[in-house]
């Protein structure tokens, strides 16, 4: 049920705005529920995350929206991390650790910072995880 509100409000999101454009808060519900469903599939079906959050980077913009982006270059690290596919978690990662650091968000910034040593975590490279750890920490 969730699903199908999800895809209705991005339909209706979809057709009454183009980009750039400033998210009502009408829409930024919507919005937040397609950012939730991102988040149940970034665990269970990597590449169904991928397709929401692509739909998220094209609809929403940046500006003003940083937590929004930061939360789908999470949800996109995740996914690739997943697919094994490291170089593509990476670039996700850094993408996350830039918005955050322009928005100038501590709690973003934490996050962004932990997912990128997360990847290193998984593949064994302790001395890059350890450098964002300390940022985290930081």
């Amino acid at each position: 049920m969730r699903i199908i509100f999800c895809a209705f409000a991005l339909l209706s999101f979809l057709c009454t705005k183009g980009k750039g454009q400033t998210i009502s808060a009408k829409e930024k519900e919507a919005i937040h529920a397609l950012v939730d469903t991102a988040e149940y599939y970034s665990l269970r079906d990597p590449n169904r995350c991928l397709q929401l959050v692509d739909s998220i980077f094209h609809r929403v913009p940046e500006k003003g929206n940083e937590s929004i982006h930061v939360a789908a270059y999470i949800f996109q690290t995740s996914s690739y991390k997943m697919l094994s596919r490291k170089p593509e978690a990476l670039q996700s990662a850094n993408n996350a650790i830039r918005v955050a650091n322009r928005a100038q968000d501590a709690f973003l910034q934490v996050r962004a910072n932990f997912i990128k040593a997360s990847i290193f975590g998984e593949y064994d490279d302790q001395d890059s995880a350890l450098v964002y750890y300390q940022r985290v920490i930081d």
